[in-house]
């Protein structure tokens, strides 16, 4: 076949099966580059999000390595929590099973960009869009910085969801214009795949875009009437959704099971009534400050991220250091939010060229409403709305979350774009010309401005102010002055080169052709050079490194194989790293139990004695042995064992600390959780003692008499606790566990009986007289027959699929095109 001179003709006129080969090999060699130190240097992100995952979910990687059940209390963390929200392998196998097994061979970010990058090529081709205009749309998608960054932050589920979500889309698209056994039992396949990523707040957000890629249709049926049929796909879809959660089940049983007892959804101190959410200003800690919107085409405009590596010249002395660049209104941030100048060029365009189209519309109303719901507290109208009344909504945090729903409208709409362009005629040039002026001086301008502005601007944040001395801040400055200025002439280059081609293209200087090579050499150019600046993050990676680097306090600590927990107090606290080589009562995770956060506010740093703010009726509670500080602390409770001459922290160990499991003979009933956190804050509270409870669970009439029982932890892992007691009359057994009214169960003798909450957060046994065995164990009947179903299920979808797949495009590989129609 003779090739056209016109590169769109030729490519469209390709086979279809030649066409999608072309479009994957060009996403896997631009991936290839954009990955070769992790594919061919050994070398990954830094990732401390990672880190923190390591450290949280260490003991149950553990266990499951050594045992034939799953794991599902996390012993390392938080004095105990579910191991639900933190690491629970599901034996239910699809498409992502095996991109994760694949990353042995390769890095599972590598095959997860590729599987995203051509699905949402597809989804553009289906939609009407050329070849071209499909591939250049795709490539945007996949370059957005937010989405490289969020490989270095560490976000893996999060960039799991995000490059699941254009096969959803593209298989929603299929089933709406060819409504079929096949194409709905795909849909139903990437509808699971979506819910398996875990990331729950951003599966929420791609609902939306299912919703408002569904309304032009359902638009359309309605004013047609067909009522048939537009009743027919919504009972099919909300089918696919069933079939979906049945396979995805697994997961969203347990964190569904979970959630009333986390802080994500407490609403009581045993969270036994309906599940609340979120405090709202915890929620929108980082919501997307308004004034920032200046960063889709400016990135640094703010200063970028809050760790950046600086190579200016105005700040000899801070040159090839760490600064703290960001100085906008959230705490801090790890990534992106930039766009790309040819990329909002190109948005600007196809939107307002396409308008007529309704699914441009329902996109364009997307993203406006994204934008208003991602301000949060800085706009609050819309966002109490979704936040106060919309299903599940304040179980979410970081309202800047949701401007990924922004990133691929405007890869859609920057492929449009392309599209005009390609098809711009004769008779409507003088149109464009103006439209295409305007975008591009609006942008010129925010350039020109940016600079003339740029020396009166504060750079520095509210709290930088109280946190940095003048000469500090001085010096950052005049870094941010720097970053600022070099992005804005960054734009404006931009501007300018983008201007050149177009008058060249308009004026037939070149072809569309030329154009269109000639405009994607400068889209990558402008994404990689911000992408670069997360891509050259990257480390050298070692496969049995260990995540943490361990000190000599920990060595220390790992020769006593008793069985106790520590407290890194103050800013150590937070840290996973303590999580990873002991028994923490610290640690971060973002759905810790509701009581233990309370403990945490009201009761861990409320001192009992003077000298140190350190609560140590708590730090009994909690089977404390070691003491970790960054200062010296004074109490007649703990002795110093020694310093660590590497990192300076201070070891102490706690004089006669509490045992994991220890008996009481005296109660003291208060009926009200906050009362009770109250009690622990006195210091003539003995909780060796005397235990905390809800209501009377000891015989009164033995109240006198002897108090010498004994309780000992015979065996003790992830999913089951025995404890050998001892006792000359009816006691109270405490177990120093953070009592969860789900799934753990226990045994007196073989005999089921009652766990009841205790000292506020722990867990009690009544005990008769005598010599007995109190066994824990964990139990979620729920969990387990839900992968039974699940796995029923994913192997038929598979199989039918694969069936009808075989019946339909075998017998007619070699003819018939692609991606006919527009919504």
């Amino acid at each position: 076949m003779k090739t056209p001179k016109d590169l769109k003709n030729y490519l469209d006129s390709l086979v279809w099966w030649k066409q999608h080969g072309l479009a994957l090999l060009i996403i896997v060699i631009m991936m290839t580059i954009y990955f070769a130190p992790m594919l061919f240097q050994n070398q990954g992100p830094p990732a401390s999000d990672i880190q923190a995952w390591e450290g949280a979910s260490k003991s149950i990687r553990e266990y499951n390595a050594s045992h034939s059940d799953l794991a599902l209390w996390a012993s390392n963390i938080f004095s105990g929590m579910p191991a639900s929200n933190i690491s629970v392998p599901i034996p239910v196998y699809t498409i992502d099973s095996a991109i994760n097994l694949l990353n042995d061979l390769l890095p599972w970010q590598y095959l997860y960009f590729i599987f995203g990058g051509f699905f949402f090529y597809l989804f553009l081709r289906i939609l009407g869009l050329s070849w071209l205009s499909a591939m250049f749309g795709a490539l945007i998608f996949l370059l957005i910085p937010h989405h490289v960054g969020l490989i270095n932050a560490g976000h893996n589920t999060k960039l799991r969801a995000i490059m699941f979500s254009p096969f959803l889309a593209w298989t929603f698209i299929c089933f709406v214009k060819n409504t079929s056994l096949l194409s709905f039992l795909i849909l139903a396949l990437a509808l699971a795949l979506e819910a398996r990523t875990n990331h729950y707040q951003l599966v929420y957000y791609v609902g939306f875009i299912v919703l408002f890629l569904g309304l032009p249709y359902l638009v359309g049926y309605f004013r047609r009437k067909e009522w048939k049929k537009m009743g027919s796909q919504v009972g099919l879809l909300v089918i696919a959704i069933l079939l979906a959660g049945i396979i995805a089940a697994p997961k969203l049983i347990l964190t569904r099971q979970y959630l009333p007892y986390s802080i994500r959804g407490s609403s009581g101190e045993t969270a036994q009534s309906a599940a609340g959410g979120l405090e709202k200003g915890y929620a929108t800690q980082w919501s997307f400050p308004p004034e920032e919107m200046v960063t889709f085409v400016i990135p640094n405009f703010y200063g970028g991220t809050s760790q950046y590596e600086y190579t200016g010249d105005a700040v000899p002395q801070l040159q090839g250091r760490t600064i703290p660049a960001y100085w906008g209104k959230m705490p801090f941030t790890t990534s992106s939010e930039y766009l790309g100048i040819l990329t909002v060029f190109l948005g600007f365009l196809g939107m307002f060229a396409y308008w007529k189209r309704r699914l441009v519309k329902s996109l364009a109303v997307m993203s406006i409403l994204t934008l208003l719901i991602s301000f949060g507290r800085h706009f609050s109208p819309v966002f109490d709305i979704f936040f106060n009344y919309f299903p599940v909504f304040d179980k979410f945090r970081v309202p800047s979350m949701i401007l990924f729903l922004i990133e691929f409208s405007i890869a859609v709409f920057a492929a449009f774009g392309i599209e005009k362009l390609l098809h711009l005629h004769k008779d409507d040039i003088r149109k464009w010309v103006i439209f295409i002026s305007s975008i591009l001086g609006g942008l010129l301008l925010i350039g020109v401005v940016s600079l003339l502005i740029g020396g009166g601007l504060p750079f520095a944040s509210a709290q930088e102010f109280s946190r940095y001395p003048e000469q500090t801040l001085q010096l950052l400055r005049t870094a941010r002055l720097e970053i600022l200025k070099a992005d804005a002439w960054r734009l404006i280059v931009f501007c300018l080169l983008t201007a050149g081609v177009m008058v060249a293209y308009i004026q037939k200087h070149i072809s569309r052709t030329v154009l269109y090579p000639v405009l994607a050499i400068l889209m990558l150019i402008d994404m990689y050079t911000i992408d670069n600046r997360f891509l050259n993050e990257f480390v050298p990676q070692q496969a049995d490194q260990s995540p943490f680097t361990q000190s000599q306090i920990d060595q220390y600590i790992m020769q006593d194989d008793g069985l106790f927990r520590v407290f890194p107090v103050g800013d150590l606290f937070g840290n996973n790293r303590w999580s990873y080589f002991h028994q923490s009562i610290g640690g971060y995770h973002a759905a810790k139990m509701h009581i233990y956060q309370k403990m945490v506010e009201e009761n861990l740093y409320h001192s009992t004695e003077s000298g140190n703010n350190i609560n140590w009726n708590i730090v009994k509670l909690l089977n404390v042995k070691y003491v970790i500080t960054t200062q010296r602390i004074s109490s007649d409770h703990i002795s110093a064992i020694g310093q660590d001459p590497n990192t300076n922290w201070i070891l102490y160990q706690v004089d006669d600390p509490f045992p994991r499991a220890w008996m009481v003979y005296q109660t003291r009933i208060i009926s009200a959780g906050q009362e009770q956190r109250q009690v622990l804050n006195q210091a003539g509270f003995d909780p060796r003692t005397e235990a905390i409870v809800f209501e009377d669970l000891l015989d009164s009439s033995t109240a006198d008499g002897e108090q010498t029982g004994s309780a000992e932890v015979t065996h003790f892992d992830a999913n089951q606790i025995t404890v050998e007691v001892s006792t000359p009359r009816e006691g109270l057994l405490v177990l120093s566990e953070n009592y969860l009214p789900i799934w753990w169960q226990a045994t007196l003798d073989g005999e089921a009986v009652t766990i009841h909450r205790v000292n506020s957060l722990q867990r009690g046994i009544v005990v008769p007289q005598g010599s007995h065995t109190v066994h824990f164990e964990i139990k979620a009947p729920l969990f387990h027959a839900s992968i039974l179903a699940g796995n029923i299920t994913v192997w038929i979808v598979h199989g039918v699929i694969l069936l009808l797949a075989g019946l339909r495009y075998l017998p007619v590989r070699s003819t018939g095109k692609s991606g006919a129609g527009a919504v």
